[in-house]
């Protein structure tokens, strides 16, 4: 299948350092191969999108989970990013009751920023796993390991002569470690993932277990306009944590319908390590100076819960065409944060989640029309904030997002599609419209953001 999409979003309902108005246009191609014994599946994505009006960060994806940032204190700038995304896999038996199966991604990324000081992040991201299956008549073991490696390079530059800018490391929750004039910098986040799972299947259950680790550093360096520096590199972060995930799926299957039930329990706790350095020349005879460590800190502490369970239900009207669907969910979120300075600061939410949706197809004479709605409540349960920093990053980003997050929100849409059968065999053509509106808890008279979508493609 192939599919050409835009997307744009705009309105004020964001968080502090998203933009207001975000557009991207993008390019979906995927495809499964069946051999004798194996299967093949293949993955092109390509996207271009720019966003406007974005404040402070010089990182491509601000909200990505990291509390270090590197900021300036300028609003109102455009971001334009450029990303690939590669996908394959590969699925064989090794015998009648064993499977061997294995699946490689690449995600590669350009980001820059249009005004001083001026962002050029380069971004890449791997991850590689392998499972084996062994399945009889009614049960079905499967494990499988994984491996990710990510990568963001930010080199940030001022074109204009005889400038320069003040850079903030942000630490968490309103504080930074150390602010410096300068007419660049640089900083390198580089992670590695690890993990293992194991999936039981007997009959319509299905039970999937997983344990992830994860480690990342975050190094910085910077420099003049003559002379960058990049030997005077220092690594004043460690981020590290893991995350529990289990999983448990029953199907109930018949020839013209099923119905699925799912639900979910993830936990993630991550630890953040200051590292307190100094420059300093230890070899009298080399006149080069290298960063010291004096002590390690850990000053950055999150916990976070997320339990759901959604039911899905639907109804064929052939073999490969849906009649009619329903689907519901509903998630708890509870999330902790706190950071160890002269006193603790903490930031404390519960959040209900509810979706909700429903389509329904109609035949034409020529084609399928298939109506979707969609329906979200998020509503806060418990909030707290206790003992934020006086800075301006604490008025400005984390007292903003703070109100963000645990806001009521509502968000309702619809999307439409157009399915025509080609004359060549199995070959469809379609195009889909989408339109969502997010509102906040004052509804009409409060904040809001539009996003609208469209995309055509061909399937075959």
């Amino acid at each position: 299948m192939g599919a050409l999409r835009y997307i744009h979003q705009q309105g004020t309902l964001k968080r502090s350092m998203d933009g207001t108005s975000k557009q991207l246009t993008g390019l979906n191609i995927y495809r499964y191969h069946h051999f004798k014994k194996a299967t093949v599946f293949g993955q092109f994505n390509y996207n271009n999108n720019s966003e406007a009006s974005v404040n402070y960060t010089s990182i491509n994806d601000p909200y990505r989970g990291t509390p270090y940032f590197l900021c300036d204190t300028l609003t109102g700038g455009q971001y334009k990013r450029e990303t690939f995304y590669l996908k394959g896999a590969i699925a064989l038996p090794l015998s009648h009751f064993l499977d061997l199966g294995i699946s490689s991604t690449y995600h590669m990324g350009l980001s820059y920023q249009n005004y001083d000081p001026r962002a050029k992040n380069v971004i890449s991201h791997f991850s590689l796993s392998p499972g084996i299956t062994y399945h009889t008549m009614n049960w079905k073991l499967g494990a499988h390991i994984h491996y990710a490696y990510y990568n963001e390079d930010i080199d940030i530059t001022i074109v204009e002569s005889n400038k320069t800018a003040t850079f903030y490391s942000l630490s968490g929750l309103g504080y930074f470690n150390e602010f410096f004039n300068a007419s660049g910098a640089y900083r390198l986040y580089e992670r590695h993932n690890g993990a293992v799972g194991l999936q039981i299947q007997h009959k319509q259950h299905l039970l999937e277990v997983t344990g992830e680790q994860f480690y990342e550093q975050i190094k910085d360096g910077r420099g003049n306009q003559n002379n960058k520096n990049w030997h005077q590199v220092k690594t004043p972060f460690l981020l590290t944590g893991r995350t529990f995930v289990a999983k448990e799926t029953y199907q109930q299957k018949s020839k013209r319908g099923s119905h699925i039930l799912t639900g979910q329990v993830t936990y993630k706790k991550q630890t953040g390590t200051e590292i307190f350095q100094r420059l300093e020349n230890t070899n009298e005879n080399t006149p080069s100076a290298n960063w010291v460590t004096y002590a390690k800190l850990d000053k950055y502490h999150q916990t976070q819960i997320r339990a759901s369970l959604s039911h899905t239900w639907y109804k064929m009207r052939s073999a490969f065409i849906r009649q009619m669907g329903f689907s519901g969910k509903i998630q708890y979120i509870c999330d902790n944060e706190q950071v160890m300075e002269a006193e603790i600061t903490e930031k404390h939410y519960q959040n209900l989640h509810l979706y909700t949706d429903a389509e329904h197809s109609f035949l034409l004479k020529n084609g399928l029309i298939v109506v979707k709605a969609q329906a979200t409540y998020i509503t806060n349960l418990q909030k707290k904030i206790s003992k934020l920093p006086v800075t301006f990053f604490s008025k400005e980003i984390a007292l903003p997002d703070f109100r963000y997050v645990t806001a009521n929100h509502f968000t309702s849409g619809c999307t439409i599609t157009y399915e025509r059968k080609l004359p060549h065999d199995k070959t469809h053509c379609f195009i889909t419209g989408r339109y969502l509106l997010h509102l906040n808890n004052k509804w009409l008279s409060g904040q809001k953001r539009h996003e609208t979508g469209i995309s055509v493609g061909i399937s075959w």
